[in-house]
């Protein structure tokens, strides 16, 4: 069950909402808040009266206008999307965690590194890709890098930047890194690009771990020089 609390931005309000939800024992999954004034609630489905006294309490709560229920939560929307327009980029994609293992490839990285996912999940990068040296870049300035590199006897352009993630204070963490591969037409040298910046995601609040992993997604897209279309809307990922 997924509902949609349209509300005012008063303090309180969200615990007010969680005491409702703990009251009537009703277990919370995840939530979203978005900053024009709407409350995301996950919870497991329950009976119909206990539904319909739910609604009624959460409408009684000073500064909420009105509820209902949803389909889903948009992170699940955008998590889909985002996850579904990375896997089919036509270039390799990799998402690579602090320790050098892969996390995360597309479908035209596994038919690169002619590997399954089950295959390629949890490999270290230093052991696929050995002339690319993970251990060096990540000890050094962690910069965003572009370097020639040999594929099966193939010459490559790899690009791997650094992604960070804000914390509640509005420090940067590292997360992980992302490495793109594309075939190499011209020389290329190794070189440090910009670094990447809060790719204006900042604004969006959750809780849940999807949300968490959805952030995280939408920043690796982000930075990536391709095109991108969701349905009908044509987002363009621009260079940072």
């Amino acid at each position: 069950m997924r509902l949609e609390v349209l509300c005012e931005d008063r303090l309180g309000l969200t615990r007010e909402l969680l005491d409702i939800l703990a009251s009537n024992s009703i277990d919370l999954r995840g939530i979203e808040i978005d900053t024009t004034g709407i409350i995301y609630l996950n919870c497991p489905d329950i009976d119909f009266e206990t539904f319909r006294d739910l609604m009624a309490e959460i409408r009684r709560i000073s500064g909420v206008k009105d509820v209902r229920k949803i389909q889903f939560m948009p992170s699940e929307r955008h998590n889909t999307e985002l996850v579904s327009l990375l896997t089919n980029l036509p270039y390799p994609v990799l998402s690579i965690d602090l320790k050098g293992a892969i996390d995360m490839a597309n479908h035209a990285a596994l038919k690169l590194l002619a590997k399954s996912e089950e295959e390629a999940i949890g490999q270290l990068i230093s052991q696929l890709l050995p002339s690319f040296n993970f251990a060096k870049w990540i000890e050094g300035d962690i910069t965003r890098q572009k370097q020639a590199i040999v594929v099966d006897g193939l010459d490559y352009t790899m690009e791997i930047l650094p992604v960070y993630i804000t914390g509640e204070s509005n420090e940067t963490v590292l997360a992980s890194a992302v490495m793109s591969i594309h075939p190499t037409t011209h020389s290329v040298s190794t070189e440090s690009l910009a670094d990447s910046n809060t790719l204006g995601f900042e604004h969006f609040v959750g809780l849940s771990n999807r949300h968490k992993a959805l952030m995280s997604q939408a920043k690796k897209l982000a930075m990536l020089d391709q095109p991108c279309l969701s349905k009908v809307r044509r987002v363009r990922v621009k260079r940072c």
